[in-house]
């Protein structure tokens, strides 16, 4: 049934006519039951209950007697179901947002790790980058960009129709590369909500975590150590992979050197920077 509320009331008690005494007494019986449950499981139900009583009710009483009438019959207990039918019809209506939590950062710099560690404490889900690349480089045998675009816009289109809370996704954000910033963009806008982490750490820091098992676990195309150093190297010498000053466009956002600092320890201070 639709909203309930005082004014919806009024209609039905105006615009019907029949047994007054029969509408009052049954709904005085339904409201009784509910009170005697005392629990609000069972509100759907009677709250249909409820409009068929009221649809018994004359024109002959003006609304105003009549609900003071309905509330005697329920002992104030009607208040209480008018208030919970309300707001739960104000809270369906109005969906919580959804969030994104963008953890940039060069490479190896621990963007999954902490994101991992993230979903663990928040009702977040990650969405890390090598997701849709390794399956990708699988099938093709080599990066085939579009194909990588194309399944991540699947994910998040069919992401955003869920009732999950958010999602944490990683990306490395090259500053001098324009399509880089639109893209980032392109991403943000499909959330009501977007907050930034920009993870920073020394490179020698970053080489020795690029051979961690976590990490050769989740990314197949970094278990040639030799390979996938020269990448590292070669993205940082061809591309500025760190933000300057008042260079990140969104509001929330959070730079962290955690250079020295244990994935769960910066997953803790997101989650607390952001009330996540």
């Amino acid at each position: 049934m639709g909203e309930v509320t005082i004014d919806s009331i009024q209609i039905e008690i105006e615009s019907n006519s029949t047994n007054a005494s029969k509408g009052l007494d049954a709904l005085a019986e339904t409201l009784n039951k509910l009170k005697k449950n005392g629990s609000f499981k069972t509100v759907s139900t009677n709250l249909n209950n409820l409009s068929a009583a009221l649809k018994n009710l004359p024109n002959v009483h003006s609304a105003s007697n009549a609900l003071r009438t309905l509330e005697k019959c329920a002992y104030g207990f009607v208040d209480n179901i008018l208030f919970l039918c309300y707001n739960k019809s104000n809270q369906t209506a109005k969906e919580p947002p959804m969030k994104l939590v963008l953890i940039i950062g060069s490479g190896a710099v621990g963007k999954m790790t902490v994101g991992q560690e993230l979903m663990k404490i928040t009702g977040l889900r990650l969405f890390h980058n090598h997701m849709m690349i390794e399956p990708v480089l699988d099938v093709f045998g080599y990066f085939h960009g579009s194909v990588i675009q194309q399944l991540r816009e699947t994910i998040f289109d069919e992401f955003l129709k869920t009732d999950n809370e958010g999602m944490i996704f990683t990306v490395m954000w090259a500053f001098d590369m324009p399509s880089d910033l639109e893209y980032v963009m392109s991403v943000a806008e499909k959330f009501d909500e977007v907050y930034c982490v920009e993870l920073v750490a020394d490179q020698s820091v970053r080489l020795e975590r690029n051979k961690t098992e976590n990490r050769l676990k989740n990314k197949a195309s970094k278990r040639d150590l030799a390979a996938s150093e020269r990448r590292l190297l070669g993205e940082e010498a061809n591309h500025r992979l760190v933000s300057n000053p008042g260079e990140i466009p969104f509001e929330n956002y959070l730079r962290i050197d955690n250079t020295n600092l244990a994935p769960e320890a910066v997953a803790q201070m997101i989650k607390e920077k952001f009330s996540l």
